[in-house]
This record gives C-alpha cells, structure tokens and sequence, in this order.
C-alpha cells in the first residue's frame, strides 16, 4: 500500500469553510433570539372574566376576596382600602420581552366596591 498524502485546503476553500461557519452561527444566534424562552412569572394574575365579575357599588370586600383571592398589596388613605393586584411575566434569553398589569380596586369605608382601574403596559429590551 502506498503512503497518500491528505488533500491540502486551498485558501479558497479555508475561507469557504470558515466563512459558511460564521453563517451558521449567526444564524443559529437570530434564531435563539426569537425563542420566547422562559417565561418568569410575579404577583397575582387576574383575568378579565373574574374582573367582570365585580361591581361597583354592590360587589364587597369579600366578593373581591373570593373572586380574586388575596392582594399583592393594601394601601389606606383617609379610611379607604384599595387593593391592588400587580402582575410580571419576564420572558426571552437575548431579546427580553416585560410585561406589567395592574388591577387596583377601591374600596368605600363600608367595604363596598367604588371604582375599578386596569393598566397594562409592557416593553422589550436587546440583553
């Protein structure tokens, strides 16, 4: 058996290897990108249909407790309870996508429901 060299690469061929290497890579890197990835949760979701669910001026204290279960937080201003329900989910690995609800929910010095506000508001961010 006779001794056979390898094939040697061409600098044209190197480059071709090299350069088809970096495509795959940023590509793999655009597509990582646009993976959701995971999705880190806080504090108390409400859904619009238990948020329907409550009425101002009839529904109590309790009615909310029941419907929406504990809040995230109490304020008391000048004997007025408001309750607020605040919602975080964090997802994405490169491209980090935030967004943020609030329910806060009034209460009259009775415990009566007085007024019912929602925000949502959200924003994306590169690293």
């Amino acid at each position: 058996m006779a001794f056979q060299a390898q094939p040697r690469l061409s600098k044209r061929n190197g480059w071709h290897i090299v350069f088809m290497g970096l495509l795959f890579l940023a590509g793999m890197g655009i597509f990582s990108a646009s993976m959701p990835g995971c999705a880190r949760q806080e504090g108390t979701a409400v859904h619009p249909v238990e948020l329907s669910r409550i009425r101002e001026g009839v529904s109590t204290m309790g009615d909310v407790r029941r419907i929406l279960g504990k809040p995230d937080e109490v304020d008391t201003i000048l004997g007025n309870q408001t309750w607020i329900y605040r919602h975080t989910k964090r997802s994405g690995w490169f491209v980090s996508d935030t967004r943020v609800s609030q329910v806060n929910i009034l209460f009259s010095t009775k415990g009566i429901v007085r007024k019912v506000t929602a925000v949502q508001h959200g924003h994306r961010r590169l690293f």
